[in-house]
Order: C-alpha cells, then sequence, then structure tokens
C-alpha cells in the first residue's frame, strides 16, 4: 500500500524528517510507528496518516512514539485531535513512547494521565504480548492511510 492508494505495497509515509508505518494486529488493533521530528514540517502528512488509520481501527490505535527525536506543539495537536475523535469510531487510543523528548512534550502540554496513558511496550499498549502482528499489507478493498 503506497501513497498512491489501494495498492498491495508498503505502508510507509516519509517526509520532513518525519517516517511513519501501520501495522495491524489481532482484535482490530492498529499500530503507528512514528519516528524522526514531528513538527510542522511533518504535520499535514502525519495528521492524515493517524486519521486514516484511526478509521482502519476497529478497538485500539496505539502510537509508537519510541524512535520520536523531536515532538513540538503542532505534533501535540494532532496527537489531541485523534484522541479527541477516538470515541466517536469506538477506538481506544493508545501511546508508546516513554522516551525523553515524548514525555517533555507530554508532560509540558499536560497530556499525560488518564486520556493520554503512556506504555513503555507495543505489547503492553495492545495487551497482548507474546502475540505477533499479523501481516503488514492488506486486502487491494482497505484503503492505505495516506
Amino acid at each position: 500500500m503506497d501513497a498512491g492508494g489501494e495498492d498491495d505495497g508498503p505502508n510507509r509515509q516519509a517526509a520532513a524528517g518525519l517516517r511513519l508505518m501501520w501495522q495491524r494486529h489481532p482484535r482490530g488493533a492498529v499500530s503507528v510507528a512514528v519516528s524522526g521530528r514531528v513538527d510542522e514540517a511533518g504535520a499535514p502528512l502525519l495528521s492524515r496518516y493517524l486519521h486514516r488509520c484511526l478509521d482502519r481501527a476497529q478497538t485500539v490505535l496505539v502510537l509508537d512514539l519510541t524512535a520520536v527525536e523531536f515532538l513540538d506543539s503542532t505534533g501535540l495537536w494532532i496527537l489531541y485531535q485523534v484522541l479527541e475523535r477516538a470515541p466517536s469510531v469506538n477506538v481506544v487510543v493508545r501511546l508508546v513512547g516513554d522516551v525523553p523528548p515524548v514525555r517533555r512534550a507530554l508532560d509540558g502540554a499536560g497530556m499525560t494521565g488518564p486520556a493520554f496513558r503512556v506504555y513503555r511496550t507495543l505489547g503492553a499498549a495492545l495487551g497482548l504480548a507474546g502475540v505477533a502482528p499479523m501481516p503488514r499489507t492488506a486486502p487491494r478493498d482497505d484503503p492505505t492511510p495516506v
């Protein structure tokens, strides 16, 4: 699945120092690995990608921020928008990324606590420790996030 739409293939996107990759998991969960700089330059891509992944998820959307090097207020605003929209599509959003750049940004914005609980591992956030993820490709009728 590339940026063009509905073909099978990689489910990755990259722009302006930001890299994104989604993955399906059992029980209707989807995770998104975010790496690099989460700032204004990559904001349009991040917003589209996360909202499309939120539409894909059936139960849980896990945002894995462990490889984020920088997170600014633009990125925080996008995370907040995804968190606010999630209940309307019956999805729970969880974060992985107890790393200094993410923790500083979340703490500084007051975005920690029950609303944005930060998990240490993807398995813990999924509640599926020891369960392997599903393949990274999807059927043709399942549009790519971007």
